[in-house]
């Protein structure tokens, strides 16, 4: 080889290198901006998928960069850029490098969650491209380092993985208990179910809650477990009502709120039960003030009556931002900017204006049957519930719980996470409509079901 090729590889690689390294930098700073993006309120979670799309096709770049892209990765690896170490470890799973990911983990420094969260989300996405095993021997190599990690990648994934979940259990904080517990719930391990009924008594509410929905979702009642008075009822009894109740809880849930108790997450319970009797005391709740934002989803879940309007909402003032002056004015009450130069966002949320509501109802309340259960409007069904996930303006929490209703009420158990990319989450919404159509025939619109069977 002469001379001059030598001095031209050498430019050629200089300059792939450097090549490299800007669509680390591109896809790292795409990731932010999705792990952003996805908690704002003004966004729509279709919205994510612009950023997705050119996410992937920066990783899909530096996979095709072979060794030398490779290279470049594990280079910026040991950095702390999360974005980067997310782009990372998605290369190495699609070049089937587990030694190298297993490197990673080791060095991972578990205190830092923003990385330890980039490397969750790239294994959740890729795990197919790493053998299964590869969890295992991490988990008896460094378990500190990895029993969250493969509890949150096989239960996102539907990986089965059942030994080792319940082997490590009895040795994991409550932090790792949380994400086992969830796994174990996604695969319906039901030898674990004596374990999620002794949870039910943990000191720590967020055990207690997801060893409750883990028992509802494998279609066992616990309404032994739920007292008659309810001024004692905790959250997690409250959801498995909305979940697997019937129209008899609905009196004493009204009783509650007219008493002023838990106003908020009995609103948004009867609204998941869908009982259009309750929407008269739901608009009162509006005019008193009474929890406003979670009445309005409540209302909305019912009636399906869309009413949004643009809210402003004034940005949160930092005193350590302020001049001297600005600080007392703030003290003293005084406005800190002229009307209608207040800094802030504009927001479309639902109307809390009882006015508003009032009207509707009036307008519109005949088209409602008391004893039926209504969600958006219409009388209940599984379909409703695929609404309320494709809806580009629902919350996370309502899209969250849509799902959940179907896996507990219908047995429509496709996997679905809502921080799924945007073309995974379409994927598997079609799958579950798939599914809808093959069952739909077995259950009455407007019925109340759980774990498949009517309830009363």
């Amino acid at each position: 080889m002469k001379l001059q090729d030598f001095q031209n590889y050498d430019l050629t690689k200089a300059f792939h290198n450097t090549l490299f390294r800007e669509y680390l930098e591109e896809a790292s700073f795409l990731y932010e901006q999705r792990t952003r993006l996805f908690h704002d309120p003004e966004i729509y979670w279709l919205e994510l998928e612009e950023f997705e799309d050119r996410l992937e096709a920066y990783i899909d770049a530096l996979v095709v960069g072979g060794e030398l892209a490779l290279k470049v990765c594990l280079e910026q690896a040991v950095g702390d850029d999360f974005g980067e170490l997310y782009t990372v470890i998605r290369v190495l799973c699609q070049h089937q490098r587990s030694d190298m990911i297993e490197k990673v983990i080791n060095e991972l420094d578990t205190e830092d969650e923003e990385r330890v969260l980039a490397v969750h989300n790239a294994l959740k996405l890729d795990w197919p491209r790493v053998c299964g095993f590869f969890f295992e021997k991490m988990l008896m190599k460094t378990p500190r380092n990895s029993i969250v990690l493969l509890s949150t990648v096989t239960g996102y994934s539907r990986v089965p993985n059942k030994g080792t979940l319940m082997s490590v259990l009895p040795l994991s904080t409550d932090h790792e208990r949380y994400a086992q517990l969830k796994s174990m719930g996604r695969l319906k391990i039901s030898s674990a179910q004596i374990d999620f009924f002794k949870l039910l008594k943990h000191e720590d509410k967020s055990i207690r809650e997801i060893a409750a929905l883990n028992l509802t979702r494998m279609g066992i009642s616990l309404k032994e477990e739920i007292p008659e008075k309810f001024e004692r009822l905790e959250f997690w009894q409250l959801m498995h009502i909305a979940f697997a109740g019937g129209p008899q809880y609905i009196p004493r849930l009204l009783d509650w709120i007219k008493e002023g108790e838990c106003v908020d997450d009995a609103a948004l319970v009867i609204g998941i039960l869908g009982d259009p009797q309750s929407v008269e005391l739901l608009i009162n709740c509006l005019d008193k003030k009474l929890e406003a934002e979670t009445v309005a989803i409540a209302l909305n879940l019912i009636t399906g009556a869309e009413l949004y309007e643009d809210v402003f909402v004034p940005e949160q003032v930092d005193e350590d931002e302020l001049f001297d002056d600005e600080v007392e004015m703030l003290a003293q009450g005084v406005p800190l900017f002229a009307p209608g130069e207040e800094p802030g966002t504009t927001l479309e949320k639902l109307s809390q204006d009882p006015k508003r509501w009032y009207q509707w109802w009036q307008q519109n309340r005949s088209d409602f049957e008391p004893g039926v259960r209504y969600r958006n409007g219409i009388p209940y069904t599984a379909l409703c519930l695929v609404d309320n996930l494709r809806s580009e303006k629902n919350i996370i929490l309502v899209r969250q719980i849509a799902y959940e209703e179907l896996v507990v009420r219908y047995g429509v158990d496709i996997s679905f996470e809502t921080d799924m990319m945007v073309k995974d989450q379409i994927h598997a919404l079609q799958l579950i409509e798939s599914v809808i159509a093959d069952i739909n025939a077995q259950f009455q619109p407007g019925g109340w079901y759980f774990a498949g069977h009517e309830v009363y």
